[in-house]
């Protein structure tokens, strides 16, 4: 009489090694998707700088470079000709403290032009830096 011996040492390496395939890709994706979910982040938080920045920017044209007035345009005080706002997460102004901080401080002033740095960041990193400048125009 015969002995069969059967197949199930192959089947079982075969689902072995498909498995840790399988496992592979998983992990290969995950990490992909990791890293464009944190790309996408990244990309909103300069898109909304740079929206934020544009803001204080505009008013800084419509206080005809007077830090005074900027300030009270965006609800905050100005402390020697500069000043701070501060965002949460979620870019919606808070008194101190939050994710993101715009910076802003007057640079120099001649002949009706005001000159001032705008720096919009997220704890050591700076995610939009501009120079601007207003012209006071008197009639």
């Amino acid at each position: 009489m015969k002995i069969q011996r059967g197949g199930n040492g192959l089947l079982l390496i075969e689902l072995f090694i498909a498995l840790m395939f399988f496992s592979l890709a998983a992990a290969i994706c995950l990490q992909i998707f990791i890293g464009a979910h944190n790309f996408s982040e990244e990309a909103s938080d300069k898109s909304r700088a740079a929206i934020e920045s544009q803001n204080i920017a505009e008013c800084f044209k419509a206080a005809a470079g007077d830090v005074d007035e900027l300030a009270r345009l965006l609800g905050t005080e100005a402390n020697g000709g500069a000043f701070e706002l501060w965002f949460d997460s979620s870019w919606n102004r808070v008194p101190q403290d939050g994710e993101f901080l715009a910076s802003f401080k007057m640079t120099g002033e001649a002949d009706g032009l005001h000159e001032a740095s705008l720096q919009i960041s997220q704890a050591d990193k700076t995610l939009i830096s501009y120079d601007i400048a207003a012209v006071e125009v008197t009639r």
